[in-house]
This record gives C-alpha cells, sequence and structure tokens, in this order.
C-alpha cells in the first residue's frame, strides 16, 4: 500500500521517517486491528440466549408422572416376584367358593388335559371332591369345627430350587406323567394350614413343591392341603420349627 506524507502528500517509502519534501515525521498509518468474536463464543453466546425458560407449572405434572411410574414398576416387580403364591389362592379360593374350575387352574395345564381324557366328568368329579372334604372338616369329631368351614394359609417358609433339583424335576414329570416339559423355577413351600369353622378351628404345618412349566406356576399334588408335616420327605430342607411353634 502506498505512503505518503500528510503535510506536503509526497509519495514516500515504505521505511522512510521524514518526508524528503518538507522534513515533517511521518506518521504510523498501522491501522489497529479488532479482535473478532470467535464463532465458539458466538455461538455460545447465542445459544445462552435461545435457552429456553423452566416452566414451573409443568413440574406439577411432570412429578406426578414420574412418581406413578416409580409405583408401577415396583407393583409389577411385586406380582412378578410373588407369582408362585397364584396356584396355592387358586386351591384356597376353589375349596371356599366350590369352584372347581379355580381348583384346577392351580395345577399344569398338560395334567389338566390328561385328567380330562381319562374322565370326561372331571371337573364334576373335582367339585364333589371338595364338597366332600368340607363335609368330612365339619362332621370331624376330633377337630369339633362345626358348620361353615373355610380354609386359610399362611406361607412361613420358602426355598428356591437350583438348577440341580429343576434338572430333577424335569425328570421326575417326564417319567411320571410322560411329558417332557422345561421346569423354569420352583420352590419348596412351607405352610401353616388354618381349618375354621362356627365352633372352632385346628391348624396344622404342610409342605409342597411349586413349579413354573410353560409359563405358569403350579402344583402338580393336591393333597398337601389334607397332609401334615410328617409325611414329608427327609431330602426337604424346610425348617418346620417355626410351624411348630406356632401350632403348640
Amino acid at each position: 500500500m502506498a505512503k505518503f506524507c500528510n503535510n506536503c502528500g509526497t509519495q514516500l517509502d515504505d521505511a522512510t521517517t521524514f518526508c524528503n519534501n518538507c522534513g515533517t515525521k511521518v506518521e504510523s498509518t498501522t491501522p489497529v486491528s479488532s479482535t473478532p468474536v470467535s464463532a465458539t463464543n458466538a455461538s455460545s453466546a447465542g445459544s445462552a440466549k435461545k435457552l429456553p425458560k423452566l416452566d414451573k407449572s409443568m413440574l406439577k405434572f411432570a412429578i406426578p408422572a414420574v412418581a406413578a411410574i416409580i409405583v408401577l414398576i415396583i407393583i409389577i416387580s411385586i406380582i412378578v416376584g410373588n407369582g408362585y403364591k397364584k396356584p396355592f389362592k387358586n386351591l384356597i379360593n376353589g375349596i371356599n367358593d366350590g369352584d372347581e374350575e379355580v381348583y384346577c387352574d392351580a395345577l399344569p395345564d398338560f395334567l389338566i388335559k390328561k385328567y380330562k381324557k381319562s374322565n370326561d366328568d372331571y371337573y364334576k368329579t373335582v367339585k364333589e371332591n371338595i364338597k366332600s372334604q368340607i363335609k368330612s372338616w365339619e362332621e370331624s369329631k376330633i377337630y369339633d369345627l362345626g358348620d361353615d368351614v373355610e380354609v386359610s394359609y399362611k406361607i412361613v417358609d420358602t426355598i428356591e430350587m437350583d438348577d440341580e433339583a429343576l434338572e430333577d424335576a424335569q425328570d421326575y414329570i417326564k417319567s411320571r406323567y410322560d411329558k417332557k416339559v422345561e421346569v423354569k423355577g420352583g420352590y419348596e413351600v412351607a405352610f401353616l394350614i388354618t381349618i375354621e369353622g362356627e365352633d372352632g378351628e385346628y391348624s396344622y404345618p404342610s409342605y409342597t413343591t411349586v413349579y413354573k412349566l410353560e409359563g405358569k406356576w403350579c402344583v402338580l399334588d393336591t393333597s398337601f392341603l389334607v397332609n401334615s408335616y410328617t409325611s414329608i420327605s427327609d431330602d426337604s430342607d424346610i425348617d418346620y420349627s417355626d410351624l411348630i411353634d406356632m401350632i403348640n
């Protein structure tokens, strides 16, 4: 860029300090550079300006919604975790309500099909057996319960079956029922069964094993409702001391 004297206008060399014509000192004309705003800073500044304001009114809806989701998760966990109890509820409700189909829902589907195949009146037979059992409790001189007998239960102890026990259960089902089925889970369960009538009640400890077969929790045998712990195999890991203490 050409350089000129500010006093007389004579063109000068870039390195000249004084004008060759009039001797005036040549002032520097180097422009002062301005520091540009970096793209990052500009972007950050723009972003900061564009941040939305927190709408506090939305919290009124957000907090209850989150709480509801947490509660739902807890409920689902409880239901899934306690799924093994359903067969026992079905058995007890079936007895108290005289509902043979609810009672039988505690059994695996393949076993129901097997029984119905050999007995066209299977549900009718079950209903008669339920009535007969209630009548035997009501008429028992040992228990002296009176009429209107109802059954209840309390789970005292549970032991989850390990993989080896589940495999043994599969082999047992195959050999006894000629049915190949995968046992997905299982528990040994100790109960306190209570029979209560108008005139009194009677309690006794009992035991059974519940399995998860074909996606359904079920029992293979319902005799535990009338059999006491004295008939239980010595292989069981259940501790019956609590049950005995509850009766004595």
